[in-house]
């Protein structure tokens, strides 16, 4: 009877044991599963503020006609611009 006993009160215990490491392993996991959401969200937040840098950055070296204002590819680039070849032509800066 005594040993019957003694087997409830470890298995109670063990049950109990196994039931707190159980739940304290979620509340950990909702902790860490937390923290690694806002560290990404901080992260991705990061990053987007240095691709918007990076695209003003790129907007800027954008290659326009002094003269007319249009945009330049590597096929024109190199060209002499029609409004450059005329005399008294003032620039005429549109960007």
């Amino acid at each position: 009877m005594k040993k019957a006993l003694a087997a409830r009160e470890i298995n109670a215990f063990k049950n109990e044991a196994i039931w707190k490491l159980i739940t304290d392993s979620r509340v950990e996991e909702a902790g860490v599963r937390k923290e690694v959401e806002e560290r990404a969200s901080s992260v991705i937040r990061e990053l987007s503020t240095e691709v918007e840098g990076l695209t003003d950055r790129l907007k800027r070296y954008k290659l326009i006609c002094f003269y007319c204002g249009l945009r330049m590819n590597p096929d024109t680039v190199n060209l002499e611009c029609e409004l450059n070849k005329v005399k008294n032509v003032t620039p005429e800066r549109r960007f």
